[in-house]
């Protein structure tokens, strides 16, 4: 007789198995699939008609003016700088003026113009 033996006794023998009735699990359907499935069913006739009605309809988007930055370019102690209105620090400096604004003009930004001493230049 072992050690293991003398501790825990003597091995039973293995239980057999019960017979355990195997349920189907449903499958997980995620978001995707029923996207997908709901893309199959749509005609064409219901896009085409949804976008009529999305074309008629104004946008509630600002206008780009709105809700674009304006930079503003002043002076800097190296020369210009671009910045916007909320920022601490420059987007960029320039050693002239007239680089800051063909920079502006070329990236198609809205800008404002300072003088030298700080007031607006119109």
């Amino acid at each position: 007789m072992g050690l293991f033996e003398k501790l825990f006794g003597k091995k039973k023998p293995a239980a057999e198995p019960k017979h355990v009735e195997q349920v189907e699990q449903p499958e997980e359907i995620t978001k995707t699939e029923i996207l997908k499935e709901d893309a199959r069913n749509i005609t064409l006739e219901e896009v085409e008609k949804d976008l009529e009605t999305l074309e008629k309809v104004e946008p509630a988007v600002q206008p780009a003016s709105a809700s674009e930055k304006v930079y503003h370019i002043k002076p800097h102690d190296k020369g210009w700088q671009l910045i916007t209105e909320d920022a601490v620090k420059a987007t960029r400096v320039f050693q002239y003026q007239k680089e800051a604004i063909q920079y502006a003009k070329d990236e198609g930004l809205t800008y404002v113009l300072y003088r030298a001493d700080g007031t607006v230049r119109e």
